[in-house]
């Protein structure tokens, strides 16, 4: 039975090798002008112009899914240093052109809010390119348009790194405290419009 078994494993690799030959590479086919036996070579070039158009289809971005932020017990904000939005475009240049704020319940962020229990985030800040966006701004119905030099050159890697800053006080760090607890809860969202520049 032993014999049998591997007369069979036998045949199948050698059913299977000569299965291979049959899909053989062909030999790549060499023009006139690509004589290595005189150790040359060329390569045809061709460029195509792109509109404006073409190149704006083409814009791409990262920008994280969540950012965490933490507060001290005496209210200061802490910041991870990794939060960034990436342009990946290889062809333009890309800017923000708006970020807007939206609170979750329990949270205010534009210091409105009659809710005494609210945490009052309107103190917090947002800078990227040297350039500062107050949180009731962003949380405004225009949001924060244009930030100045919210802006990645192109080329795959270039990042906006941006910053969360401020001091929370009061009855704000005393809610915080109510409201998340000892977990992380979702304070608000931020959305980004990117454009090219």
């Amino acid at each position: 039975m032993k014999r049998k078994i591997a007369t069979m494993g036998l045949t199948m690799v050698m059913t299977m090798a000569m299965g291979a030959t049959a899909f053989a590479a062909s030999t790549p086919s060499v023009g006139a002008d690509n004589n290595f036996s005189t150790n040359t070579a060329n390569t045809e070039v061709n460029i195509k112009g792109l509109t404006d158009d073409q190149m704006n289809a083409n814009l791409s971005a990262t920008v994280p899914i969540s950012v965490q932020l933490a507060v001290t017990s005496d209210g200061r904000i802490v910041s991870p240093t990794n939060y960034a939005i990436t342009n990946k475009s290889l062809l333009k240049d890309i800017k923000v052109s708006k970020v807007t704020a939206t609170a979750e319940a329990g949270f205010d962020l534009d210091g409105s809010s009659t809710t005494t229990t609210d945490v009052d985030l309107s103190v917090l800040k947002l800078t990227g390119g040297g350039t500062q966006v107050d949180m009731s701004t962003m949380a405004s119905s225009a949001g924060a348009v244009n930030p100045t030099n919210w802006t990645m050159a192109m080329g795959g890697t270039t990042t906006l790194n941006l910053t969360f800053e401020g001091q929370l006080e009061g009855t704000s760090l005393e809610n915080l405290n109510t409201v998340a607890g000892v977990a992380a809860q979702k304070a608000f969202t931020l959305e980004y419009t990117i454009e090219a520049n």
